[in-house]
């Protein structure tokens, strides 16, 4: 089974979730957490300046696909994903899972 990352849910504006009836929305992040880590810059993160991909700056500098496949798998590994799967020709399909032992 795959582990997956719970915490707090956010919406696209990064504001939380908050159901009138239910409260503050908890449940499994662990697909926001991944689109957060490729569309973050190193350096845009204070407390973590070395965290992030910056899929952005590949796309418009026509940057190597290996180095971005290389530069995803560290970032995600350093969160403590394993990835199970990598396709970036076409569109973006990444399927990464928590490691257990993290």
């Amino acid at each position: 089974m795959a582990n997956r990352a719970y915490n707090i849910l956010n919406d696209d504006d990064l504001d939380i979730i908050v159901d009138p009836v239910k409260g503050i929305g908890f449940g499994d992040e662990t697909g926001h957490l991944q689109e957060k880590l490729l569309l973050l810059n190193p350096g845009d993160l204070k407390h973590e300046p070395e965290t992030g991909v910056g899929i952005a700056d590949y796309l418009l500098e026509d940057g190597s696909m290996l180095e971005l496949q290389r530069e995803v798998q560290k970032q995600f590994e350093l969160d403590g994903m394993v990835i199970e799967s990598m396709d970036l020709t076409k569109s973006t399909i990444i399927r990464a899972r928590y490691d257990s032992k993290s």
